[in-house]
């Protein structure tokens, strides 16, 4: 153990504001739908900084935020016609 306590002053933090915005995120009616068109669709962590920037966005216009992944290759695949139509 380093029994750090009496080195560093460690106070509580002041979560109110955190529970305030983690409340009103919640609360969100509406909702705002954006499609993510890629490549690699099927791993969520190749797009982390453009889910997170968007999601910080919807916050901001107090939305809740739906995203719809489209995998590119449906929407240039005419062959899979069922595939390619609900990719648009």
């Amino acid at each position: 153990e380093l029994h750090l306590e009496d080195r560093m002053e460690i106070e509580n933090p002041d979560m109110r504001s955190w529970s305030e915005m983690a409340f009103r995120v919640d609360g969100f009616t509406e909702s705002v739908k954006i499609a993510l068109i890629g490549k690699y669709t099927g791993l969520q962590d190749a797009y982390l900084s453009v889910i997170k920037s968007l999601k910080h966005a919807s916050i901001a216009c107090e939305k809740k935020l739906e995203l719809v992944w489209v995998e590119a290759a449906m929407l240039e695949d005419k062959e899979n016609a069922d595939e390619y139509e609900s990719a648009w």
